[in-house]
């Protein structure tokens, strides 16, 4: 009696670690492995200001102009891919589109015209590092924000309109700096998450699309033939969005 009261004590003893070794791994409070999330925001205007040699066709003589450009606001729609490959890091995949009505262009000399708008293709590839609670056990919803950044390529496909005179028609890539932080929110169904995020594409633009895009500007005061050469400072391409997290794996 006594040798069976000590093997059904030795497997009551063995039992919480048999069954801890069949539970599935602890949620780390990151969420899951992957997700799928559209997305919907919003893009202020993109301003560029820059210098541009610009050589006469009047004269030989080449003159330093102050510019200013801006694309206006517009939507953004896209959507993010992201995998989290071990612990708290990501690498996420991002495409989008934002439609901009018009083009203002001026110079300090007080020349200024407005032209059709631009839509912006934006592809991203960035390291992402989420951040949770410090005691993630005690949520009743596993809260957690990211942190990212990575490379970007923003793609300007012009508008055409045949009551404009300008050179700019063909699409012009651009490559900058992708940066930002996300929140996330799980729903009911931990499937889904609500996610909040802001972020900045600093674009480097492609001179010689500038120089291009900037040609009718120089006219008026140099001949037909004249042309520049341009030194365009960076801008920022702000995007707040908001989206539908689609979430997979532990």
């Amino acid at each position: 009696m006594v040798r069976h009261w000590i093997v059904a004590a030795a497997v009551l003893a063995a039992l919480p670690v048999s069954a801890q070794a069949q539970l599935p791994g602890r949620d780390e409070g990151y969420g899951p492995r992957v997700r799928a999330t559209p997305f919907v925001g919003f893009s202020p205007g993109i301003t560029s200001k820059g210098t541009a040699r610009v050589l006469s066709a009047t004269s030989p003589t080449a003159i330093d102009e102050q510019f200013e450009f801006s694309l206006g606001s517009g939507p953004v729609s896209g959507v993010n891919l992201e995998l989290r490959f071990y612990n708290r890091f990501s690498v996420i995949a991002s495409g989008a589109w934002s439609s901009r009505d018009a083009s203002t262009f001026q110079t300090l000399e007080g020349f200024e015209d407005e032209y059709p708008g631009s839509d912006l293709w934006l592809a991203k590839l960035a390291a992402g590092v989420r951040l949770r609670e410090a005691q993630p056990d005690l949520q009743m919803r596993g809260l957690n924000a990211m942190v990212f950044i990575g490379p970007a390529l923003v793609r300007e496909v012009p508008e055409i309109s045949l009551l404009k005179d300008t050179q700019f028609t063909s699409a012009a890539n651009n490559w900058g700096v992708n940066i930002g932080a996300e929140g996330e929110l799980p729903l009911a169904k931990d499937f889904l998450a609500f996610t909040i995020g802001l972020e900045d594409n600093i674009i480097f633009w492609d001179e010689a699309g500038q120089a291009t895009r900037l040609q009718p500007l120089w006219r008026p005061g140099y001949g037909d033939g004249a042309v520049a050469e341009i030194d365009s400072d960076h801008s920022h391409f702000w995007v707040a969005r908001i989206g539908l997290s689609f979430r997979f794996g532990r």
